[in-house]
């Protein structure tokens, strides 16, 4: 080989090296200028880092943009849900406002006193505004048992003297619904009702007794015992072949005859059980009269509007039985006659 040719081959080789050396050099200076060199988004070192929000304790709960005004607790009687039910003319206490779902059960009351009942039911009434009513009836379940159980413990004698077939604790329910236990309560001017049970003043001439008789106590229980057990026997009578002896349905039936009038209650209990006489005869004729009017088949009777009408019978009559339960439970008996008082002063 040629000395030419040595010399120009040890150029090539030279400069390869000297080229790999450069590049090294470069992308080393590059890796340092990364390494040292922070990211453009990381805040700098000497700038403060942002406060964390402290969770906030029990103590410091935000107050809501919107102020709200206490609801006033409504009084325990309430509107027409603590008067008298007896009579047939009763005049209509103002509306109250529908904020409630409808209800028709006390195991639907809630332990909270203004929280709503879970409307898990169809309207019983067709109407807000006494689907409202049931509600707070409803709600005020537990207080109404406890003063039926003191209305027992105040009247144990005349209560077990003069209820019949009826329980204890139920016949006491239907004195609280009526007058709450006063004396000198008195309802519907037009018929006359006074006392404890509400007694009108032609039901004693009905049973050939002065009607002046019923502002006494004694008399009055008797009046009322006599009125329920009498009634009993009547649906008895008439449905002898779907009411059994001693049963819950003859005593209701007696009740609903005292609250929407006894042609009121005759007219919907024949439409009932012809419209529903399969339910009446699995489940009872009152609760043929039930699926009568949840079906909105309730009508005027005297002058009750149909809405009321429908009220009495799904609401308040059951709810009144169930307080009674509550408030102290017993069977049901036959319907009895009842002796009168004795030893007390005629009246002049």
């Amino acid at each position: 080989m040629r000395d030419e040719d040595l010399t120009t081959g040890a150029l090539f080789v030279g400069a390869g090296i000297a080229g790999f050396a450069l590049g090294r050099l470069v992308l080393d200076k590059r890796r340092a200028s990364a390494e040292t060199t922070p990211p453009p988004s990381a805040p700098s070192s000497t700038a403060p880092a942002a406060p964390t929000p402290a969770a906030p304790t029990p103590t410091q709960a935000r107050p809501s943009p919107v102020p709200t005004r206490p609801r006033r607790p409504r009084p325990f009687d309430d509107a027409d849900d603590a008067r008298p039910i007896s009579s047939p003319d009763q005049v209509d206490a103002p509306p109250a406002p529908a904020d409630v779902g409808p209800v028709t059960s006390p195991s639907q009351v809630e332990e909270t006193p203004t929280a709503a009942p879970s409307p898990t039911a169809p309207s019983a009434t067709g109407s807000s505004r006494y689907d409202a009513r049931a509600a707070r009836l409803i709600r005020s379940a537990p207080k109404r048992a406890a003063r039926t159980r003191e209305l027992i413990a105040q009247w144990p004698t005349f209560l077990d003297r003069y209820r019949g077939g009826l329980p204890r604790g139920v016949f006491a329910a239907v004195m609280q619904m009526e007058s709450n236990g006063q004396r000198s309560a008195k309802g519907d001017a037009r018929l006359g009702e006074v006392g404890l049970f509400q007694i009108t003043e032609e039901f004693p001439r009905s049973v050939g007794l002065d009607p002046r008789l019923r502002h006494d106590n004694e008399w009055n229980f008797y009046f009322a015992g006599v009125q329920y057990n009498q009634g009993a026997t009547r649906w008895l009578r008439r449905y002898r072949s779907l009411i059994e002896d001693g049963s819950r349905d003859a005593w209701l039936l007696s009740r609903l005859s005292f609250a929407i009038g006894d042609g009121g209650a005759r007219d919907h209990v024949k439409r009932a059980v012809s419209a529903h006489r399969d339910v009446a005869e699995r489940e009872g004729v009152y609760a043929s009269l039930l699926t009568l009017v949840r079906a909105g088949g309730a009508r005027k009777a005297g002058s009750q509007s149909a809405a009321k009408v429908a009220y009495r019978i799904a609401v308040v009559c059951p709810i009144n039985f169930e307080i009674g339960e509550l408030a102290e439970p017993g069977p049901y008996g036959l319907p009895v006659t009842l002796a009168m008082p004795t030893g007390r002063p005629a009246p002049r």
